[in-house]
């Protein structure tokens, strides 16, 4: 499983970039195999989000010392490709509803993949291959109210989460968030399995 958090320069995707994107792949049985942070330097000031920045606290000068984007893209593919096999699944926490399930850190994904794009889909192409639409799952999947039944929990922030769970790290860190996000997986997997 390859489970991500991005942390933007905007909180809408198509508007803004990823400035880091936490990495963490497990093998079948949930360990940790392999982690990373990877860093993307922005270029588009304009739409730097003040807001975004209070969340993750990253200012536009640090942003600027980060590695071109490109070159962190590349090395984020080349390690996906590395380690896949043929059955990947994605894992993301973040879902927000507009007028259904709407996968943000995916869409942050896929929208740097065409924004970076060298030639005519050579991202996207491997983020299709690598991470299909079909193989992406968010640890949101049931509606507040199903939420607080199923697992006790008030809301589906990932805050929530980290505090019920008693989580240490830094929440809006990516590699952080990637690593609180698996182990809501393994609660909701655990619990699943003790209902029956």
């Amino acid at each position: 499983m390859f489970v991500i958090d991005v942390e933007t320069t905007n909180l809408t995707a198509g508007k803004g970039e990823m400035l880091t994107l936490g990495l963490v792949v497990t093998d079948d049985e949930l360990n940790i195999t392999f982690e990373k942070e990877y860093k993307f330097k922005p270029v588009e000031k304009h739409q730097w989000c003040k807001i975004a920045q209070s969340v993750h606290g990253i200012s536009w000068k640090e942003a600027q010392k980060f590695p071109e984007a490109r070159e962190s893209f590349d090395s984020f593919i080349n390690d996906c490709t590395r380690i896949s096999d043929k059955d990947n699944t994605f894992l993301c926490h973040s879902a927000a509803i507009f007028g259904g399930l709407n996968y943000i850190d995916y869409q942050f994904l896929m929208y740097t993949a065409r924004y970076l794009c060298k030639e005519k889909n050579s991202y996207v192409n491997k983020i299709d291959k690598l991470f299909p639409a079909n193989k992406v799952k968010s640890t949101i999947l049931k509606s507040p109210k199903q939420a607080k039944l199923y697992y006790g929990v008030e809301d589906q922030k990932l805050k929530t989460w980290i505090k019920k769970l008693n989580l240490k790290g830094k929440h809006h860190s990516a590699i952080d968030d990637a690593r609180f996000c698996l182990e809501v997986y393994k609660y909701q997997q655990r619990h699943e399995q003790e209902l029956g």
